[in-house]
């Protein structure tokens, strides 16, 4: 991860529409958002240097830590977090499986 950390932009709900809440699987809403990282230490980097910042300052809420998920696959290394308006993303590293 040379350069500057990935970005984020958090964009506020429409005032008029604030009331209404966020419900994970509900129809037109989204379960979460992942998008892969090149290796567990970009990952370990993206919460450090993004994450962290972002939920001291009250604008992420980190769920699960980086660290591995063997439930998903022996190699799967993944940070979890939520946006101030409760939608879930991921940062995940998880290679391809090789071709049989």
């Amino acid at each position: 991860m040379e350069g500057a950390p990935h970005e984020l932009s958090f964009i506020s709900v429409d005032p008029a529409l604030r009331g209404i809440k966020h419900v994970r699987g509900a129809v037109g809403q989204q379960h979460h958002f992942a998008w892969a990282a090149a290796s567990p230490r970009e990952v370990d980097e993206f919460h450090a240097r993004v994450l962290v910042p972002l939920a001291a300052a009250g604008d992420a809420v980190i769920l699960d830590p980086p660290g591995p998920c063997p439930e998903y696959t022996s190699v799967y290394y993944a940070v979890f977090f939520e946006d101030p308006d409760g939608l879930k993303f991921e940062f995940v590293f998880n290679p391809p499986a090789p071709l049989p």
